[in-house]
């Protein structure tokens, strides 16, 4: 096993140096701008593809990060004279912090494997926040294709939907076992991702983005007919729907009142009426067309509101659970309260303590990304990480109550990008780990945003 490992490391470091010989007189600065446009595109596709490893899921996210930071070693020993003349985004000076204060909690490690996997993805996460942060362009532009790469990734989530529905084994849905028609009576959709709960997350900023565009009278897509913000929009929250995620819904719930009340202040405010007119009309006729097919609907309806009854009241079994989770780390946290236990350690320290049996190789999480950093991080690594992520959030806001309407690129992204982040960070508090990288991908543009405002008020 050893010479295995050392054959394999020797096989890296001589391609490393081959390939560094070979792109060493093309490379140039321009380089990192377009891998960030990859590593945006990338958002979806956490599950599917992905490489399974002794340390976890590769995602094609994390390998693009490790990408970019190689270009920036070469560029950096070639003397790159657009990178030399650079000035950074301090930003990134939040994920340096938040790792120096966590290192007293390495003291409590029990499992150096798990906490490598977890400590890494964590890196690999904040290296897409610094990369995205520092050297993305055009993120309006970037936006707009995401939004259509999730139009693409949706598609197959229609597939996954109806090949379960009409008997299709997991192996040509990708639906994972726990999700498909036999536990819900309809399958839940995750898609691309690991969990309906993370595609659901992901669907906050193709939602925002095409509210935000019918407000703002923008157009999505190059050949656009009248209605298509509409159609995409209306998709979107079909797919939204079909992850049948409650904590996901209850976030969006909460989060766009709040956005609709910024949207009439920085928008046009009778484009607003007239959207949630039509808005209503496609309701009324969605409606008329569901009596059509209204007993199968009503016996639907009647067995997911009982599911949202028996979660509120704590005797379903994915209810009960959680509050077992968040009940074993709140017993923990009263003996590391400053100090922490460790990255990934909840699963370790739990063992016994949780009333729930978990398969061999998985490990118990919080399900509340703020508690699990409290407990695994530290009580200082939680405060800086708070500030760390509402930051950026913070300085959009700020800019959002002054006076006068959106009518930028840029500012319409740094609107989406805020309001995607402010339901991203509602719905963390009922899921975790601390690396979801399409979150941090999100924080990195908006960082790259508010920096760049920040920079030319100053010129």
């Amino acid at each position: 096993m050893i010479i295995l490992i050392f054959l394999l490391f020797l096989i890296a470091v001589f391609g490393g140096i081959f390939v560094t010989f070979l792109i060493w007189p093309r490379i140039k600065y321009n380089w990192l701008p377009q891998l960030c446009r990859w590593l945006i595109i990338s958002l979806p596709f956490e599950r599917i593809p992905s490489v399974n490893t002794a340390v976890g899921n590769i995602r094609i996210s994390q390998i693009l990060v490790l990408i970019g930071f190689y270009f920036l070693i070469v560029l950096i020993v070639k003397k790159d004279p657009i990178l030399k003349a650079k000035k950074f985004n301090t930003d990134v000076i939040y994920p340096i912090l938040f790792i120096i204060f966590s290192l007293p909690s390495w003291f409590g490690i029990v499992n150096f494997n798990r906490f490598l996997s977890t400590f890494v993805a964590t890196l690999l996460t904040f290296g897409a926040f610094f990369l995205l942060s520092q050297f993305t362009e055009n993120i309006y532009k970037r936006i707009q294709e995401l939004v259509l790469t999730m139009v693409f990734v949706g598609f197959f989530g229609v597939y996954q939907f109806l090949g379960d529905m009409i008997g299709l084994p997991i192996w040509l849905t990708g639906l994972r076992e726990g999700y498909t028609k036999a536990v819900f009576g309809i399958p839940r959709i995750h898609v691309t991702a690991i969990e309906p709960l993370y595609f659901a997350g992901m669907l906050f900023l193709p939602i925002f983005t095409c509210l935000t565009f019918i407000l703002a009278r923008r157009k999505m897509l190059v050949k656009h007919f009248k209605y298509s913000n509409f159609v995409l929009l209306s998709f979107f929250i079909l797919l939204f729907v079909l992850t049948l995620s409650k904590g996901a819904w209850f976030t969006l719930a909460l989060t766009l009142p709040v956005y609709l009340i910024f949207a009439a202040r920085k928008l046009k405010v009778l484009e607003l009426l007239k959207s949630l007119s039509w808005l209503g009309f496609i309701t009324v006729i969605g409606f008329l067309f569901s009596l059509l097919y209204s007993e199968t609907i009503l016996e639907f309806a009647y067995g997911f509101w009982q599911h949202i009854v028996s979660t509120l009241n704590f005797s379903a079994a994915t209810s009960f659970e959680r509050l077992s989770l968040f009940a074993g780390a709140w017993m923990i946290l009263q003996r590391y309260i400053i100090t922490g236990i460790g990255s990934g350690q909840y699963g370790i320290y739990s063992e016994g303590l949780l009333p729930i049996n978990f398969e061999p190789g998985s490990f118990a999480i919080v399900n509340n990304v703020y508690l699990e950093i409290w407990l695994e991080f530290g009580l200082i690594s939680l405060w800086i990480f708070l500030i760390f992520i509402f930051t950026p959030v913070a300085k959009s806001l700020a800019e959002f109550v002054k006076k006068g309407k959106i009518i930028d690129d840029n500012e319409i992204a740094k609107f989406i990008l805020t309001f995607s982040l402010i339901a991203y960070f509602v719905q963390w508090s009922f899921f975790s780990p601390i690396f979801i990288m399409p979150i941090f991908i999100m924080l990195g543009m908006l960082s790259r945003l508010t920096y760049l405002g920040n920079q030319a008020k100053l010129d």
